[in-house]
């Protein structure tokens, strides 16, 4: 299956949460006025929103004195009208102004107007006092901002900064950052918390953005649905919903209509634990049937401590090395296989280079999650890549990234976005960008944004315990009540469930030390814990009872 479209992502709002660049936020705006809104009722209606949200945050802001910094912007009119409905609850506010009260236009200077005939203290920036202000409000820049700040900018900025004592609130975003890229520009205010006017920009959910933002929250408005349908956002955040979306138990089931899951990797002896970590994490998720699929001499030591691993196993008795030809106990299995893991533990040696390409050039072989050793033997072999189908998965971590497109973890990490944009363009399959903030994408589906950076992960081990998730949700696949998923829907599923595993562990070990396999132990107490909230749920619809 090929790639969902835009539209798909956006008739989805309790699974994924448009992440908008800013030129498509001022896209649905500019839509929004054409169609009647005015702009400064779409102004004083985000105001009203983040002001709501600001209150039950922060309810002592009421009884505190609170700095207002607006630049000339729509983003200053935004600051200046939160500052006005603050004001008016009780809070001590000041609007402290970048720039001459004659300087701004639009709606910013009419909320200015509105702001000087309540009677709010209106001060040029230069006559800001630090030590009087326990919150500060920073509208200086908007979304639309790219770099670099200007001199006068970065001395506003810097002194908001210098101020530790107090709380500092972005409006939409904190100013200095690109709402694109999340970048600074090169520096950015540091907030506590950015209030996201409708939806929050693609750029904040960046690693890099990460000093900067403090907590992240979407401040709707009004925007309709109907034009954030029409004008679909380029990128979606997962929502944990989706882990509810996982295949559930089949009455009168068997095995095998739970999925056959392969496993080929473990062919170099110092890593076949990473093919028992994604076999294990296949069982866990859900799989009926596995077989791992590994030179003869090395399958009891991928087997270890789970029995519940059947051997595909490839050669003589003694063999440590792939085989030239496939053979044809694995040409048997093959149609038998829902779903194919190639790579934990694979090794990267020029036998293991051959056999993959074997394999990638058999015609008739399942959905293939390519992970770990086989995309460091991809990086070898460039040519392979045009055998990667739309059903398939590759998942590189960023020095996997790195090898595929030639380039260094730095460069990858310096612009993930742009990563899987070329990792895209050299194959057809699903692409996984793992790391903080995980990325997914697909030809010309949007980007999948995970919320989720969680130190705990940090681990060999992890990515083999992914993969062997994806595997078996792919094999599962059939047990869908609606149409089958695509391969980049099971992907953010896969993704979701992955995070919420190590979530669960790192309520015991917050400070790390989790081991691989309690990450797929733990996928049984997440999936149980799913199903409980499901009974819950059901339970008082009377609809759902006999």
């Amino acid at each position: 299956m090929t790639a969902q479209s835009l539209t798909y992502f956006s008739s989805l709002p309790s699974l994924f949460s448009p992440l908008p660049t800013p030129k498509e936020m001022e896209q649905w705006d500019l839509q929004s006025q054409s169609i009647g809104f005015p702009g400064i009722v779409l102004m004083e209606n985000a105001a009203h929103a983040a002001c709501t949200l600001l209150l039950r945050l922060f309810p002592s802001i009421l009884k505190q004195s609170c700095a207002i910094f607006a630049g000339s912007g729509n983003n200053g009119g935004d600051a200046v009208c939160i500052g006005r409905i603050l004001h008016e609850a009780g809070a001590k506010c000041t609007i402290f102004l970048t720039k001459d009260f004659s300087s701004y236009r639009g709606c910013s200077a009419t909320e200015l107007t509105i702001a000087k005939n309540s009677f709010i203290p209106i001060s040029p920036f230069e006559a800001f006092e630090p030590a009087d202000y326990q919150f500060l409000v920073d509208g200086l820049l908007g979304t639309g901002f790219h770099g670099p700040l200007r001199e006068e900018t970065l001395h506003f900025i810097r002194k908001i900064n210098a101020v530790t004592h107090a709380v500092t609130i972005a409006v939409d975003i904190p100013s200095g950052l690109d709402g694109e890229t999340g970048f600074p520009q090169p520096e950015a205010v540091h907030a506590n918390a950015t209030l996201c006017m409708e939806a929050i920009k693609q750029g904040l959910c960046m690693p890099q953005a990460f000093p900067y933002t403090g907590k992240l929250y979407s401040v709707p408005f009004g925007i309709p649905k109907s034009i954030k349908q029409q004008y679909p956002a380029s990128a979606y955040l997962l929502r944990t919903q989706l882990a509810h979306t996982a295949p559930r138990l089949v009455d009168n089931g068997h095995k095998t209509m739970y999925g056959h899951v392969g496993i080929l990797g473990g062919g170099d002896k110092a890593t076949t634990g990473a093919a028992n970590l994604a076999a294990r994490a296949a069982l866990r998720m859900g799989a009926g049937l596995l077989h791992c699929i590994a030179p003869n001499a090395l399958g009891n030591d991928i087997r270890l401590s789970l029995p519940e691993i059947m051997l595909c196993p490839l050669g003589k008795p003694l063999d440590e090395t792939w085989p030239e030809t496939i053979p044809e106990n694995l040409l048997e299995l093959f149609p038998r296989l829902s779903s194919l893991v190639i790579g934990p533990g694979m090794g990267t040696n020029e036998h293991a280079l051959h056999f993959l390409g074997e394999i990638l050039h058999h015609k008739d072989l399942p959905p293939l999650i390519l992970d770990a050793d086989a995309l460091t033997l991809l990086a070898k072999e460039p040519k392979l890549l045009q055998y990667i189908r739309s059903c398939d998965c590759i998942t590189p971590h960023p020095g996997e990234a790195a090898r595929l497109l030639a380039t260094t973890s730095h460069d990858i990490q310096n612009d993930r976005q742009k990563a899987v944009e070329r990792l895209c363009a050299l194959q057809k399959g699903v692409v996984i960008l793992k790391g903080a903030r995980t990325l997914i994408k697909q030809e010309a589906s949007p980007l999948l944004v995970s919320p989720w950076d969680i130190p705990q992960l940090s681990i060999a081990g992890a990515g083999d315990i992914l993969a062997g998730i994806l595997g078996s949700l792919v094999a599962q696949r059939s047990l869908w009540k609606e149409d089958e998923p695509s391969s980049l829907l099971l992907a953010a599923i896969g993704v979701v469930i992955h995070a919420m595993a190590a979530k669960e562990l790192a309520k015991n070990y917050p400070k790390r030390g989790i081991l691989a396999q309690e990450i797929a132990d733990a996928i049984v107490r997440v999936r149980t814990t799913l199903s409980t909230k499901q009974n819950r749920s059901s339970s008082h619809d009377p609809s759902k009872n006999p």
